[in-house]
């Protein structure tokens, strides 16, 4: 059915289907109730982020590339969403981040460097501000995670095993998604 649409909206596709995503935004608080907590690490330019935000009360996101946080900061003008300019990582600081050849929105930009089999290489390399996930967490009072995504190129385990001890053994997050 998806395919049916693109092809038929051609190359309005993109513009109805953000309008569509921002109308059951709207409409979805109306008929269910908002959970508690979204984490989203590496939001990107808000393609899956526009799908899922609304279901939450609070939601806090990153996304370390200028140019894509830019693109997705105007949800930082809704109640309870908060999206940060950071990278994820097990330390605080600046870090250097990898910047893909694939030429989609740097969907798998990274804080490791491109191995010289990946399929993709560094076209750029960009250096931006990393913060440890339990540091932030526990510095803006949040205890509980209803919904944990992750998407952030290869930093996932060195993120998680930051916030292993205080949410994860201890059960207070409900649902983890890592790509």
């Amino acid at each position: 059915m998806k395919k049916v649409i693109r092809i038929l909206l051609g190359r309005y596709y993109k513009v109805a289907n953000t309008f569509y995503w921002k109308m059951v935004a709207i409409v979805y608080p109306i008929f269910f109730t908002k959970k508690g907590t979204l984490l989203y690490a590496g939001v990107n330019i808000g393609d899956s982020f526009q799908k899922i935000f609304f279901k939450y009360k609070r939601v806090i996101g990153f996304e370390p590339n200028i140019v894509n946080y830019k693109r997705v900061s105007h949800y930082n003008r809704l109640k309870g969403v908060n999206i940060y300019n950071y990278a994820l990582s097990d330390s605080k600081g600046k870090v250097k981040f990898y910047l893909p050849d694939n030429m989609n929105n740097d969907a798998s930009a990274s804080l490791s460097q491109f191995s010289k089999n990946n399929r993709y290489q560094s076209r750029e390399i960009i250096e931006v501000n990393a913060i440890n996930l339990c540091d932030f967490l526990t510095k803006h009072l949040i205890t509980e995670i209803d919904f944990y995504i992750s998407d952030i190129e290869g930093y996932d385990f060195k993120v998680i095993k930051t916030i292993a001890e205080k949410f994860i053994y201890t059960k207070k997050i409900k649902k983890m998604q890592v790509e």
